[in-house]
């Protein structure tokens, strides 16, 4: 043992228990670091792994060049994080939009398709596309993800909400019908052997929908005033009662309360001629049928009113002679072949 360096081994020894210490303090350390790091890990998780996956959804818009289906998705984005645009092979709640502007006003429906199967129809109004797809956009929020609730600043778009107008695969065409009656004064040139006022009551239907098809159904009773023609032989009285059934298929908007319609019509109803002045004077009622066509100029204020003004043409179907005897060509009357119509009126609609 002579020449053993027991201090060597002594600081050999010193050397190996400081190492030892370093390596039992780095080992605390991260000990306490992995404890620090499961706390938050545990603290802020369940947050994150009770999150709900999201949901893949379509857009698809008919109507308004306006509102598009990305103007949607960006507001449903906005609302939800949740929500996300599907991927191209995706399935996803199916959202169909159908925007339509009429007389200055935006009407929006929204059909839901969820995975399911079951479907859900909103309809609403509003003063710009923006804020049919804002209200829009909260509702599908509100319908589909459960876990979000309207903000309070945005809660008030729901007041726009309408009357759902149907639900289910039917609901094809966003759009509605409209009911209304009115009242028109206009004349007539070829139920009496001159220009005559008429008046008339008229009931209506017309389709309000986002394309140029917006098909108006009409039918109206139309009573002219009494006219007289004399002759030689007498006076000619004629009073002329029809009821006239129109057809409107098209409507094209010109501004944003002023609408065209291309109409046809036919008339059915009664051309009673009386002479007067005349030598036991008598009366002759005939059936009165009649074709025609006009255009009609739609003007609406405010809602529920709707101004027109039509003017055409009208094709009688019947000829008659009306004469006094004993008959030549001073006392004998015939009625035009091909006259001009026209009426303006003003209706109020309801839904």
């Amino acid at each position: 043992m002579v020449g053993f360096d027991q201090s060597k081994i002594g600081r050999v020894i010193f050397v190996n228990r400081t190492v030892y210490g370093l390596v039992r303090r780095r080992m605390q350390l991260v000990n306490w670091v992995s404890f620090g790091c499961w706390s938050l890990a545990w603290t802020f998780a369940p947050g994150v792994w009770a999150r709900e996956p999201t949901i893949a959804f379509n857009v698809h818009t008919e109507g308004s060049a306006e509102c598009t289906p990305d103007a949607f998705s960006a507001k449903l984005a906005a609302l939800s994080p949740r929500l996300r645009p599907a991927g191209a092979a995706e399935a996803g709640v199916a959202f169909t939009l159908q925007i339509a502007k009429m007389d200055g006003v935006f009407r929006g429906r929204l059909r839901v398709r969820e995975l399911d199967g079951n479907e859900t129809t909103r309809a609403i109004t509003g003063a710009s596309c923006d804020e049919v797809l804002s209200a829009l956009a909260l509702i599908a929020v509100v319908l589909i993800d459960t876990s979000e609730s309207p903000r309070p600043s945005e809660a008030s778009a729901l007041a726009v909400e309408a009357p759902v107008t149907g639900s289910g695969p039917e609901d094809d065409s966003a759009g509605s019908w409209l009911f209304g009656a009115g009242v028109g004064a206009g004349i007539e040139t070829a139920v009496s052997a001159e220009v005559v006022p008429t008046v008339s009551l008229e009931l209506e239907a017309a389709f309000i929908g986002p394309g140029a098809f917006s098909p108006r159904l009409a039918i109206a009773v139309h009573r002219s005033a009494a006219s007289t023609v004399e002759t030689a032989a007498g006076s000619a009285h004629f009073r002329w009662t029809a009821a006239r059934i129109s057809g409107c298929p098209v409507r094209f908007p010109i501004a944003a309360r002023l609408a065209l319609r291309p109409c046809l019509f036919f008339d059915v109803g009664s051309l009673e001629a009386t002479g007067q002045n005349t030598y036991q004077g008598s009366s002759a009622n005939v059936t009165w049928y009649a074709l025609g066509g006009f255009a009609r100029a739609e003007y609406v204020p405010f809602a529920p009113l709707s101004l027109g003004v039509d003017g055409g043409l009208l094709l009688p179907l019947v000829h008659d002679r009306y004469y006094f005897d004993p008959g030549g060509p001073s006392n004998t009357l015939q009625l035009p072949r091909l006259g001009l119509t026209l009426r303006a009126g003003l209706a109020v609609y309801f839904e």
